[in-house]
């Protein structure tokens, strides 16, 4: 599940400019913060390690309450009638 989600993600987290998408945050937020958090901790160290960490971590953090709100949002709950 991970895989798809990533690019979007740390496209946005790191500004590149990526947009993550609602189907993209559920799967994120199923994930959990735990692995949010390890995913951008370990890209900053190993594929960004210049980059401005307080920034991408603002950022990230960003994402996950965007995709957190959008996770528990009833209308983004499968309704009942939907097959």
């Amino acid at each position: 599940m991970a895989g798809p989600i990533v690019y979007p993600f740390l496209a946005t987290a790191f500004s590149m400019g990526g947009k993550v998408s609602d189907n993209c945050c559920r799967d994120l937020v199923a994930l959990g913060r735990l692995c949010h958090d390890i995913i951008v901790n370990k890209t900053l160290a190993v594929y960004h390690p210049s980059a401005n960490k307080a920034q991408a971590l603002a950022k990230s953090g960003q994402v996950w309450n965007r995709c957190a709100a959008i996770s528990l949002s009833p209308a983004s709950s499968p309704s009942h009638w939907e097959n």
